[in-house]
């Protein structure tokens, strides 16, 4: 007997077939203080009619601000994910996840060359988007975001 193929993180797992598909989701900028829509293959990504995108796992990372004087800054970290029917805005929008810390709790580190470097943050989670919803980023100090997640039917 052959056994299926499964996609997923950790114990979450689906039986992959043609209405099932895992996708990883981009900011498409890392510029701090914008709301933008994650992308899938460079375009804003909408989850489709009859679909749900489970969101699986989340990735912020950068958060660096400055180096002064060869020594680390660290600066408050602020990363947001939220659902909305409309691209590029937080307004009128659902958080779905934040981390929002003070100063220690996205320190910078110097790095050989002496610029200091940001760390990431990834978080295993399960966030139901109902179809029609895009999912928006938004990061303070150049935070990158990534999400991956199941597109599934509903």
């Amino acid at each position: 007997m052959v056994e299926p193929i499964t996609i997923g993180i950790g114990t979450n797992k689906w039986v992959k077939e043609s209405t099932t598909k895992m996708l990883t989701l981009a900011k498409p900028s890392t510029n701090a203080a914008v709301a933008e829509s994650l992308h899938n293959a460079g375009v804003d990504y909408q989850v489709p009619v009859g679909k749900k995108f489970i969101i699986l796992q989340v990735q912020f990372g950068g958060g660096y601000a400055s180096n002064t004087g060869g020594a680390s800054t660290a600066y408050q970290f602020i990363g947001n994910l939220m659902t909305n029917t409309i691209t590029d805005s937080s307004v009128g929008a659902i958080s779905v996840l934040q981390t929002n810390g003070g100063n220690n709790h996205r320190e910078g580190f110097e790095n050989t060359s002496g610029s200091a470097q940001g760390s990431n943050m990834i978080a295993e989670t399960y966030i139901e988007v109902a179809a029609g919803n895009y999912i928006i980023g938004f990061g303070s100090y150049s935070v990158a975001i990534n999400c991956t997640g199941i597109e599934t039917n509903v």
